[in-house]
């Protein structure tokens, strides 16, 4: 029973592959304007991931409980990995040719501010913290949960306001009105009125 939570796990990394294959394959071919390296990129996230798999492989902090809970980890795990998934296509879908490896403003940029970027201004940084939070409960692994939260966590706040920057500057007081409106990595929340 438990295979069914990694199988759905296995399902979503594969989507998730093909989406980032299926950006550099169609990358923006138009001039960079502006650009800003960050040592938060696609290979440094895929290195981050196959650490988490060493640590998973060699059972470093695997924690033992019982059968019950172990597979009401794994599938709470599958779940906000499916969701994380979910986020990050309808992120890409949203921000289309505006996709970069990098952090770049091209010529023919525009400031996506539709689907889910209407809540979250980050929602591929969001969506892949909620993937490796949820591959820490599927695999029951401490120390996997502890990366996430100390350094994988960290460095996609460090990305996502290098990009707000570079954003402000190109996009000015419609940039700040859109982030008065929404969240870095979740929602924002707000009064009812």
């Amino acid at each position: 029973m438990i295979w069914t939570a990694y199988f759905i796990s296995a399902v979503c990394l594969c989507i998730l592959l093909y989406a980032i294959l299926f950006n550099f394959i169609f990358a923006n071919k138009s001039a960079v304007r502006k650009e800003k390296k960050s040592v938060v990129e696609t290979g440094s996230m895929f290195a981050f991931f196959a650490v988490m798999v060493l640590v998973v492989y060699f059972k470093v902090g695997e924690l033992y409980i019982n059968s019950i809970l172990r597979l009401y980890s794994a599938f709470f795990g599958a779940a906000v990995i499916a969701l994380g998934t979910l986020i990050n296509i309808a992120g890409r879908l949203s921000l289309k040719k505006n996709w970069g490896n990098q952090i770049r403003i091209y010529e023919n940029h525009s400031l996506v501010t539709t689907g889910i970027y209407r809540y979250i201004r980050h929602p591929l940084y969001s969506s892949t913290v909620f993937m490796m939070y949820g591959f820490s409960f599927l695999t029951t692994n401490a120390v996997v949960f502890a990366l996430c939260t100390f350094v994988f966590l960290p460095f996609m706040i460090y990305r996502a306001k290098q990009e707000d920057t570079l954003l402000q500057i190109t996009f000015k007081d419609t940039f700040t009105e859109y982030r008065s409106k929404t969240g870095m990595l979740l929602p924002k929340l707000r009064a009812h009125r």
